[in-house]
């Protein structure tokens, strides 16, 4: 028990490990998006697409911010990896001082992200695509 204890820590960096919430878990995900771009300098979110394969439901989402910094870019990319909702980011691309309304120190950021759900102790809803 203890080597794989050992092990579960070291796999998810000591933290707590994501879970796959039930569906209709947005309200959630919104809070998660509120506290990791809290300290951006602006920020827009569009939610694109929810599919459903069987009992797995995607969230998809683009993702544009705006930070003073490398450090805070990470801080926020990581709080999505890492946060109590299931979120893989992808198609990440930085640009620095592109905006001309700001200073040529900021980074800009366009994601793409899908929450993850399941349909596992969820409730159906009309919002929710049928099953594949």
């Amino acid at each position: 028990m203890r080597r794989m204890r050992s092990e579960m820590d070291e796999i998810t960096g000591g933290g707590k490990a994501s879970r796959i919430e039930s569906y209709n878990n947005s309200k959630e995900e919104m809070a998660v998006l509120n506290d990791v771009l809290q300290d951006a300098v602006n920020y827009s979110v569009t939610f694109t697409g929810l599919s459903r394969d069987g009992d797995l439901i995607r969230r998809d989402f683009d993702l544009l911010f705006t930070v003073d910094s490398y450090d805070s870019m990470k801080k926020v990319i990581r709080g999505l990896e890492e946060s109590k909702c299931r979120c893989l980011v992808s198609d990440i691309n930085c640009s620095q001082g592109t905006r001309r309304d700001l200073d040529d120190n900021y980074i800009t950021v366009n994601a793409s992200a899908t929450f993850y759900e399941t349909m596992v102790g969820g409730t159906e809803d009309a919002g929710l695509p049928p099953a594949k």
